[in-house]
């Protein structure tokens, strides 16, 4: 595989973590990283749905899961990690939206940890609604360690949305202490780096503002010319 990379002008990968993962492949220094751009009309769709009047949530903290309900994306880690979050803020939320094969294991979670007042699945949504969720949540949370870019990071940093996550090669946007927290891979962590956010609510517009700043650099548009550049440099 990596003597086929070789004979290529330029690779271009979605974030430093795929550019670390192909040069494991060999030594060659044509790879490019350029995140996926993000569509500023996706935000604007209208819809009428509102997770908080339709779970109750109300004026709660509110955290948001976003993607495939699958084992790999580590949703069990944000869910164990509530039961603390809850011990400290009470009236703290989670909303995980999507659906995947998982989708049993983690109702189960729920169940065992007796967190079900404090925990909602909507199941799939479509974009539009997705967004509103995006718009209605305090904090994104992403554990997974195994995506290679995250696009969900994107879409909640063009809602303002600060984020606590394990994994910082996946999106230039996740930056520690600028965007949102980098956790460890455990609840003790995970938990701590939420309640930061919901006690310190300045921090977390903080953040979200910076996120927000960030991803207007990565749109579609910005990032269509510098893969037009990329083309020019090579040909």
């Amino acid at each position: 595989m990596g003597l086929f990379y070789q004979n290529c002008d330029a690779v271009i990968v979605p974030s430093v973590k795929m550019q670390r993962s192909l040069k494991e492949y060999g030594k060659f220094n044509n790879i490019k990283v350029l995140p996926t751009g993000i569509d500023l009309e996706e935000a604007k769709a209208k819809t009428d749905y509102n997770p908080r009047e339709l779970f109750s949530i109300k004026d709660s903290p509110l955290l948001l899961f976003v993607g495939r309900l699958g084992k790999e994306k580590n949703i069990q880690l944000i869910i164990k990690s509530m039961p603390k979050i809850i011990k400290q803020s009470p009236k703290a939320q989670l909303l995980i939206v999507g659906n995947g094969p998982y989708y049993e294991e983690l109702h189960k979670l729920v169940e065992d940890l007796k967190i079900k007042k404090n925990v909602h699945f909507t199941g799939m949504l479509d974009r539009a609604d997705t967004f509103a969720c995006f718009k209605s949540a305090d904090i994104f949370c992403f554990a997974s360690t195994t995506d290679t870019q995250g696009l969900v990071l994107n879409e909640a940093a063009i809602e303002s949305k600060p984020i606590v996550f394990l994994d910082d090669e996946i999106s230039p946007l996740a930056e520690d202490k600028k965007t949102g927290i980098k956790a460890l891979n455990n609840t003790k962590s995970f938990s701590e780096a939420c309640l930061e956010l919901i006690k310190n609510t300045e921090l977390s517009k903080r953040y979200g503002k910076n996120a927000k700043k960030m991803a207007m650099k990565i749109t579609i548009e910005k990032q269509s010319k510098k893969l037009i550049e990329i083309y020019k440099n090579i040909s």
